[in-house]
């Protein structure tokens, strides 16, 4: 099947002013919009409404009419990873055309076997966000998961470990790795599952990549950073508390993971690589194919008492030199772009799987994910927001699905990649250095840390109150001084979501944030960029915007912008600007009051005059003569 084989303001702006400038979280930022546009993109697409960049119409489910059920299944996988809800139709649309089609080929049975894992993840999710499960459906699908997974044991190369397209055919017997790979990946969280698979099967894999692995390769000098595991109990259940004898001893790093091992570059080809004059070279993707293949191998055989000891070396050894294989080809780079990859799509989702079931973070000084995801987003077409091309029926589809797959380190073998809650005191859960940013906020109330945009972007399609609890709290708990940049997401929330709760959660959260009751959120929208001017204004002293700072003042739209701008001018403290913030001391709002006498005093030089903002009004009125005669006494004339 040729589906998947063919794929080829500076830190001045920070602490205090509040300004909407962000380092890791704008890579984050942009991450989670190409993901939000690559979904709208699948949910049209898989119900036939896309169209592709050049106008033309876009398939369905099945748009990839060579493999139909591995078309389904990995737009169903995509879907489901980017965070939309078991519930929602088009899910159970998906599952229903692919309970409709019989196994028949590798890759579309592995990616079916993924994409129910994956679907069984979600439920378990959101069952911990209060949306009730049906476990008759549940039990359903596990079954089909088993099923799936109980073909792919039958298809496969009986005591070679290998997989072809099909049922592979004593008779005629043929394999390759690229097969192999996703039959591996899909057994791989089968077993996690708790599905059973004999342990010959691993066995056979893990000979087989060691036989089939290039022989020789120079010394590798570079080394791969690996990440700390996130505990699996401080990710989207309760952390269990433990008795005083249940003392849970930390696993031992495998000796891949060893600094002072020798590492040789040996890497694998699409087939056979050891014997004679190769048939086919070694390759990146197919390099990724074996380390993912055999790590998932390792984890499966790592407790097998009964596993000769020779034979865990000699995985151990194929292991480390296949990463130093991949080491080798990236060390040193900074883009993707350089030759030897092949599809960049199949590419990446190959390499995700090695660097997130291997719990890598970076190759030598070769950041994987932050490169690719990168690349990634400069490829995605904003437009219609699809990745690839429209030479053949079915690409945008399924190169949009393995777009998404990457982005969402869709991956969940052995590191907990992309949790929707952790549970701990915001100091107790680690994090990568990606994840230590604004994208999360810990909520006091309920114990848990929440990612920002994931939460937000689930409530549109899944209003319950727990989730609701949520959303609430990230706009308490958020760092207030950078609360107006969830506006735009916000907004995008009140868009998309059919639900009047999540509306009216939108509309008191923005009046909140901006002090405006409007439901126009592109009225909403345009307070962003006003205060990030009002915050660089203040944040730099910049007298030339003045004029602009005293247009804002006139405009009178925002309390909260009335605020923020005599704040700007009490830091520039221009004698000049004493006139702009004196009727301010008169507002009815008693913060307003507040701020600009802070910024009179200050500009003026002058805490002999005397002003009690939350005095009666006559009492105000009475100070403010004292005021008023000082500006007309120093008023420019």
């Amino acid at each position: 099947m040729a589906l998947l084989r063919t794929l080829g303001v500076s830190l001045l702006l920070a602490a205090s002013a509040g300004v909407f400038v962000r380092g890791d979280d704008a890579f984050d930022e942009q991450v989670e919009n190409a993901i939000d546009r690559g979904t709208e993109f699948l949910l049209k697409a898989v119900k036939g409404e896309a169209v592709a960049p050049d106008g033309k119409p876009i398939g369905g489910w099945t748009a990839y009419q060579e493999a139909p059920m591995g078309s389904a299944a990995i737009q169903l996988y995509a879907l489901v990873k980017s965070d939309i809800p078991f519930n929602f139709p088009v899910i159970k649309e998906g599952l229903q055309v692919l309970l409709a089609m019989p196994p028949g080929h590798t890759y579309s049975v592995s990616l079916y076997v993924m994409a129910l894992d994956a679907l069984l993840s979600q439920m378990d999710v959101e069952l911990s966000l209060g949306s009730p499960i049906d476990q008759k459906e549940r039990r359903a699908i596990e079954q089909r998961m088993d099923a799936m997974t109980q073909w792919l044991v039958r298809a496969r190369w009986k005591g070679k470990g290998a997989w072809n397209y099909g049922i592979v055919d004593p008779a005629s017997a043929r394999y390759d790795n690229s097969n192999t790979q996703f039959a591996i990946l899909a057994l791989g969280v089968a077993r996690k599952r708790g599905l059973k698979i004999p342990q010959e099967v691993w066995e056979e894999i893990a000979a087989q990549f060691i036989d089939i692995q290039q022989a020789s390769g120079p010394e590798v000098q570079a080394k791969w950073k690996l990440k700390d595991a996130v505990d699996a109990d401080a990710v989207d259940a309760p952390k269990p508390k433990r008795g005083k004898t249940d003392v849970r001893k930390p696993e031992a790093k495998p000796s891949w993971g060893v600094e002072d091992s020798k590492v040789f570059a040996r890497g694998w080809s699409y087939m056979e690589t050891k014997e004679g004059p190769l048939k086919h070279s070694v390759t990146f993707n197919m390099t990724c194919a074996g380390a993912s293949s055999t790590l998932i191998a390792f984890d499966a055989l790592k407790y097998v008492k009964n596993y000769p000891v020779d034979k865990r070396q000699a995985l151990d050894k194929s292991i480390r030199d296949g990463l130093g294989c991949l080491t080798n080809l990236m060390n040193g780079r900074d883009s993707w772009q350089w030759t030897g990859l092949g599809g960049i799509y199949y590419a990446l989702y190959s390499l995700e799987k090695v660097g997130d079931i291997g719990g890598i973070e970076a190759f030598g000084d070769f950041d994987w994910y932050r490169i690719g995801a990168r690349t990634l987003l400069e490829q995605q077409n904003k437009q219609v927001g699809c990745w690839g091309d429209n030479d053949k029926p079915g690409n945008l589809n399924y190169m949009s699905a393995l777009a998404l797959l990457f982005l969402s380190r869709a991956t969940d073998l052995t590191f907990h990649n992309r949790p929707m809650v952790r549970y701990g005191t915001g100091r107790e859960v680690r994090q990568s250095d990606a994840q230590k940013s604004r994208e999360w906020v810990f909520i006091p109330k309920m114990g848990v840390e929440v990612p920002v945009r994931r939460v937000l972007k689930k409530l549109r399609y899944l209003p319950t109150p727990k989730l609701m609890r949520m959303s609430e709290g990230i706009v308490e708990h958020y760092d207030q001084q950078y609360l107006p940049e969830l506006i735009p997401i916000l907004a995008e929330v009140y868009e998309k979501t059919p639900y009047k709760p999540v509306k009216k959660y939108v509309t008191d959260s923005l009046v909140k944030i901006t002090g405006s009751a409007s439901e126009d959120m592109d009225a909403q929208r345009q307070f962003l960029p006003k205060w990030n001017e009002i915050v660089k204004a203040g944040t730099e002293r910049d007298r030339n915007r003045i004029p602009r700072l005293r247009a804002i003042l006139q405009e009178g739209s925002s309390p909260i912008l009335i605020r923020k701008a005599i704040w700007a001018l009490m830091r520039i403290n221009d004698p000049d600007t004493f006139g702009d913030v004196l009727p301010f001391m008169s507002s009815d709002d008693l913060e307003t009051r507040t701020a600009a006498y802070e910024a009179a005093k200050f500009i003026a030089h002058r805490r002999d005059l005397v002003f009690t903002p939350a005095a009666p009004k006559d009492k105000r009125e009475q100070q403010l003569e004292a005021w008023r005669a000082h500006w007309e006494k120093t008023r420019p004339k």
